[in-house]
């Protein structure tokens, strides 16, 4: 079967049985639908959780060159979809899912914090996958943000929502005004992150870091604990 082929297939699954989920196969829960990039991420779920007898009704799309690495009798529970554009065929589908069930996740700010009135918390940011005729498709954003206690954001800056997981503001940080952070960061606390700072997607930072003005850092960076960065 083509690409498009297990589209409609699974499109036509979900009309018959509820997703309850959809994501990386980094986390598997039942009722969900899954995309892999690689068979090493199912081994290592294995070797963090013991046990898969409870995985019901689980449906993973994968490359079809890493399919015959994956143990067929320990994922027998799982039902895997074979196909040569992984981000294409899952995108698709999880837009469909989440375009037809109206699922949201509120964001989660704690009672102490104190965020500006002006402060987006429910943008998307781009995460974008591509049709076989080339044509961008933007991939839906269905986790939320969290903010910890004792933090504070300041005024007209955005803070886009997760992907599959949510994009996490620890305790006590501070945040001035007009700064970005892009989906999927994760800010720990402490930290000061002064105007106009821009984060792409997917940051991590660690403990009492500093950010000076206007400092951008690009997608995916991983930030150790008590540094600084920019202007101080």
């Amino acid at each position: 079967m083509n690409d498009e082929g297990i589209i409609l297939l699974l499109k036509n699954h979900f009309d018959k049985m509820y997703f309850r989920t959809t994501g990386s196969a980094e986390k598997i829960y039942p009722n969900g639908l899954y995309f892999i990039k690689n068979a090493t991420y199912l081994h290592e779920y294995v070797v963090h959780n013991k046990s898969i007898d409870n995985l019901k009704n689980v449906h993973i799309v994968i490359p079809k060159e890493h399919y015959y690495f994956v143990d067929k009798d320990k994922f027998k529970h799982i039902t895997f979809y074979c196909v040569n554009d992984v981000p294409y065929v899952f995108g698709t589908v999880h837009n469909y899912i989440h375009n037809n069930n109206g699922f949201y996740v509120e964001n989660k700010v704690h009672s102490t914090a104190r965020v500006h009135s002006t402060v987006s918390m429910d943008t998307e940011g781009i995460h974008l996958f591509h049709t076989p005729e080339k044509i961008k498709q933007q991939l839906k954003h269905i986790s939320n943000v969290v903010v910890g206690a004792g933090t504070t954001i300041g005024p007209h800056t955005v803070i886009h929502k997760g992907v599959f997981r949510p994009t996490y503001i620890g305790e006590n940080v501070t945040i001035g005004s007009l700064v970005n952070i892009g989906h999927n960061c994760y800010i720990d606390d402490e930290n000061v992150i002064t105007p106009g700072c821009v984060f792409a997607g997917r940051v991590m930072t660690g403990l009492d870091c500093w950010f000076g003005i206007n400092t951008s850092i690009s997608h995916g960076v991983k930030i150790c604990d008590n540094v600084v960065i920019g202007q101080h």
